[in-house]
């Protein structure tokens, strides 16, 4: 146990970078998801419609993080350079699970995640897929706040 986090990267950026105190999550993400309700009020998506958008995106975000987890994050591999990555992505947080600056998945990398939005833009009308996207980033920010749940580390609360 360590009270501070340990350093993995030689590059300050990138250690920076993939650092991440569990509350900046809500702080960074929440406003997104209120913007993509209104987006969706814009775009003419009745708000007695909201809650039914919302709850479809967190059904989504969970059955895309159990996919993540199950088929990336858990995944065995085998040549040396999987490994490494597998280790950065998620390793590290198995290994270090109470090291409060790499509990939960930073903001920067979740926006690689937003990608999501141009493929549901694909899938859905434009009057649905800002509300079901917000619904699927209210999912990621409930996820990582309740993973928050049982790390001892109240210093950094």
């Amino acid at each position: 146990m360590r009270k501070e986090s340990s350093r993995i990267f030689e590059s300050s950026v990138i250690e920076i970078i993939t650092r991440c105190k569990w509350w900046m999550v809500p702080t960074v993400w929440g406003p997104v998801v209120v913007w993509c309700q209104v987006k969706a009020m814009e775009q003419g998506l009745p708000t007695s419609a909201l809650p039914v958008a919302l709850l479809v995106g967190f059904i989504f975000w969970t059955f895309l993080e159990y996919v993540i987890h199950r088929f990336l994050f858990n995944a065995k591999s085998s040549p040396a350079w999987r490994n490494q990555l597998h280790y950065v992505i998620h390793g590290f947080h198995l290994k270090h699970p109470m090291d409060a600056d790499r509990l939960v998945f930073p903001p920067v990398h979740t926006a690689a995640i937003a990608m999501i939005w141009k493929l549901m833009e694909f899938v859905l009308t434009p009057t649905w897929m800002p509300s079901i996207f917000g619904g699927a980033l209210f999912g990621r920010i409930i996820s990582t706040t309740t993973s928050r749940v049982g790390c001892t580390d109240t210093a950094s609360a």
